[in-house]
This record gives structure tokens, sequence and C-alpha cells, in this order.
């Protein structure tokens, strides 16, 4: 079991950095990016696409901390460019993260052994030249309550250091908060205790 998982964390990076990687004429210009979601990755590879319209290929992988995780070769031999740059990711154990690599063909084939340590240098790359954090896995749940509930709820998410998302008050307060991952079944079990609480996982 990795740290981060032990501790419910995860590792990612904040900033976007790119890395310039040349062998035999050839250049593989890496894009490591952080990213919340699926359509966020297509919104980015659709801007690299067009930034780099001459490329000869526009290989890419990500990983989701929802466990999600894709790769694409982009036309080059089948595991020749995704899954190197896919590995890299997996190696430092990196969530919330989209790594483009750019190829400018530079006249010289590299063979697929050549392909494979090109793509995984310039995501290797890339992430080393980045800083990498520890953040927590952070979960999301709704709470409704009475108003007469107000307090002590508030209190009890206050001291498990919870975020609030939203909150509309009917005839009941329904509150969106966000927790910690391993603090979540905790703080629901406390909401529970004496008196009229309802929690739901989202």
């Amino acid at each position: 079991m990795k740290l981060g998982e032990q501790e419910g964390t995860y590792f990612t990076t904040q900033d976007p950095t790119e890395f310039n990687h040349k062998v035999l004429g050839s250049k593989h210009l890496a894009y490591l990016l952080p990213v919340k979601s699926e359509e966020q990755i297509r919104e980015l590879l659709g801007v690299k696409r067009k930034e780099h319209h001459s490329a000869t290929h526009v290989c890419y992988a990500w990983r989701l901390k929802t466990g999600l995780y894709r790769s694409s070769d982009d036309g080059e031999p089948s595991g020749t460019a995704g899954k190197p740059i896919l590995n890299q990711i997996l190696h430092f154990d990196l969530f919330d993260v989209l790594i483009v690599v750019v190829r400018y063909f530079g006249g010289t084939k590299l063979g697929t052994g050549g392909l494979m340590d090109a793509y995984k240098q310039a995501a290797r790359g890339a992430i080393e030249s980045v800083n990498i954090v520890e953040l927590p896995r952070l979960q999301q749940f709704s709470i409704a309550f009475g108003y007469e509930e107000m307090p002590r709820v508030m209190s009890l998410v206050k001291q498990y250091e919870g975020i609030k998302i939203s909150m509309d008050q009917n005839e009941k307060v329904h509150l969106i908060i966000e927790v910690k991952t391993n603090l979540a079944s905790i703080l629901m079990e406390e909401l529970a205790k004496n008196g009229n609480v309802e929690t739901e996982l989202l």
C-alpha cells in the first residue's frame, strides 16, 4: 500500500509545465497539465491539437483520482507512445494530470524501442521539472436537518474541517459539504447521533 493510499491523500501537481526532448532530429514536446475532469481533458487536448496542427503525432495519457485513466498512441505503433507516457504517471503515482507529448518527425526513424524510450523520457522530464504536492482526498455528502439542529451540525462540520459547498433552507436545511475522505464516515456517524439528521454520500 502506497503512502497516499494509507493516509487518504494523493500526489498531483497544480502547475502546468513543458519539457522538450530531442532525439535523432525528432522533437518530443511534453506538456504536463493539472486536470479535474474528462471534459477538461477533452478541451485541453483540442487546444494542443490546434496549437500543433502540423505535428506528426499528438500522443497523451491521463489519470484522475476517481481511478479513470486513458492513453493514446495517435497513430504511432501500438504501445510505443501512450503506454510509456502512462507508465510514467503510474511510476510517480500521480493523479489529476494529463501529459501530452507532441512529436515532430526529424527524418530518422527511431524504431519501436526508440519511440518508447523517447516518449518515456519526454514524459519523465516533464514530471521531474514540476513541483509535486500531496493533497487530501475529499468526499462530498449531503446533510438534511431541522433548524433546531443547526448549531450542532455546523459545530461538527467545523470540527472536521468540512468545506461548505452549498446550502438551501426550506422546511429543512439542506447542506452539501466536502471533507477528507478518511473522516467522512466518522463525521456522518457523529451527525446521526442524538438528532434528526440525514446524510448521503454524493
